[in-house]
């Protein structure tokens, strides 16, 4: 019988293998994968080897499943872009850490603390975000316990965590975005007796007695508005992801559980208050980024309409697909149509284009700071903290702002 360090060393080399297939072009993207049982088959390991192998492709962003248990691939990117996401994938798993760092409090005192994470696991968007939220718990010599969540199952799949939770209370919980079943949850378990970080949630969610960390969204696409505005755009464009609606939502405002809103209105104020109350325009993108053909068509056509925005604003994420539209039309960037994207998500190191930072790596020290700030700091008061967001040019790095706690 194979042990569990064995198990992952197959699963791990597995994962290695597929990858780099994935990425030298065996496979074609948006087609179903081989099953499960296939690729078992072909390496000689049983069908759980693979599905763990598997599952490290999807924390990476690589893969995702549809249609029952078929995988599909999602993207392709370049093999040092695969290896950092398969890096970054693994520590979020928990299956490899980085050494640890020397210890700065006494052994007793860290040997037992920990945190527990409920993360996004899209690294494509967040993976900037959850590296320096390693790095800094790892500096701080607290263990980082990852938790996934899935829709429908219920409390039971946590019931390990819940029982480690009364046994041995972790630092704190950490919650990424929102998610209405999960967040009933934790509430329910952790009530006052352990503390609860939420991060990357709208204001109009906040429970009672968590603390919060958000990015300033409505700030950041006012920012990059004000600056199109400065340049001579007086008819802006906003890509974005459509409000998703939930009728059996138990919240109230429905229809604000994305950012879209705060987007929006983050261009259209100042579109407005600059006197051009019909510049707004905005395109509706379906999928994750702009990844798909069928994306880059509808881009096209909003683009060739005769009153096509100069400039447009959008996830950063989203820009690549904004820039391809941009070249089948034959407009150069930022000649033609001026695009700045907002965010920190792993494209935008690539760099290129203009945006506007969230400050994901402030993000997460501030909420390592308040996962781990002693009680006597806290006084039993939730904190709110919002970081603003900082312009960065193509070529130079973010800057510094004033924090904002409420």
């Amino acid at each position: 019988m194979q042990t569990r360090e064995a198990n992952n060393l197959f699963s791990r080399r597995i994962c290695d293998r597929l990858a780099h297939e994935l990425v030298r072009g065996k496979y074609s993207l948006h087609k179903p994968l081989p099953t499960h049982r296939q690729w078992a088959k072909e390496f000689g390991v049983s069908t759980f080897t693979v599905c763990n192998a598997l599952e490290e492709l999807k924390t990476a962003g690589i893969i995702e499943s549809a249609e029952g248990s078929r995988t599909f691939l999602r993207q392709i990117p370049s093999e040092q872009v695969l290896m950092q996401r398969l890096e970054a994938a693994r520590i979020l798993r928990g299956k490899e850490r980085a050494p640890p760092r020397p210890l700065t409090r006494s052994s007793a005192t860290n040997s037992a603390a920990w945190v527990c994470l409920f993360l996004d696991p899209r690294f494509e968007l967040y993976g900037n975000f959850i590296n320096a939220l390693m790095e800094h718990l790892q500096a701080a010599c607290v263990l980082p316990v990852n938790a996934t969540w899935q829709l429908g199952r219920g409390e039971n799949q946590i019931q390990h965590l819940i029982n480690r939770w009364r046994a041995e209370p972790p630092q704190a919980v950490v919650i990424q975005g929102l998610v209405s079943d999960r967040d009933e949850a934790v509430l329910r378990v952790c009530q006052e007796q352990i503390r609860v970080v939420a991060v990357f949630r709208l204001r109009q969610f906040d429970v009672t007695g968590w603390h919060t960390v958000n990015p300033d969204m409505y700030s950041a696409f006012r920012m990059a508005s004000q600056r199109l505005m400065a340049a001579g755009h007086t008819r802006i464009g906003v890509v974005v992801k459509p409000r998703l609606v939930v009728p059996d939502w138990r919240h109230t405002h429905r229809k604000a559980t994305m950012w879209h809103t705060e987007q929006v209105l983050g261009v259209g104020h100042v579109l407005r208050e600059a006197g051009h109350r019909h510049g707004l325009t905005i395109h509706y993108n379906e999928s994750l980024g702009v990844s798909t053909e069928a994306d880059i068509v509808r881009l096209v056509r909003w683009l060739n309409r005769p009153d096509r925005p100069t400039a447009v604003v959008a996830d950063d994420f989203r820009v690549p697909g904004i820039m391809r539209a941009a070249e089948r039309l034959h407009l150069r960037v930022p000649e033609n149509l001026a695009v700045i994207g907002v965010g920190d998500s792993p494209v935008a190191l690539n760099g290129g284009f203009p945006r506007i930072s969230l400050g994901y790596e402030r993000i997460a020290r501030e909420v390592v700071d308040l996962a781990l700030a002693a009680e006597d700091q806290m006084q039993h008061i939730a904190r709110h903290v919002v970081v603003p967001p900082s312009f960065v040019s193509e070529t130079t790095s973010v800057q510094e702002s004033t924090l904002q706690v409420a």
